[in-house]
């Protein structure tokens, strides 16, 4: 199932609408969101920051470990993550 989320990046200050696939990992679903990023602002720099960005929940105020499920860590449909 796609859950569709909004992307902050503070790096340079833009949201960005992205759907994710609930049964990835957050670590997969990360770097899906990254390579979007970088087709739309043809910006090859992010794929080098790729390995050190991590996302962060505006719901739960915290990091969300790369290692679990989509689902299971709890994102949801409508929800701010931040590419930090």
């Amino acid at each position: 199932m796609k859950i569709y989320v909004e992307i902050m990046t503070p790096g340079n200050g833009k949201k960005y609408e992205i759907a994710l696939d609930d049964k990835s990992t957050v670590g997969q679903a990360k770097d899906r969101i990254i390579q979007e990023i970088i087709e739309f602002e043809s910006d090859k720099d992010l794929l080098s920051l790729g390995q050190n960005l991590s996302l962060y929940s505006t719901e739960d105020k915290q990091v969300i470990e790369d290692y679990r499920n989509v689902r299971l860590a709890g994102i949801k449909g409508g929800q701010t993550l931040i590419l930090i």
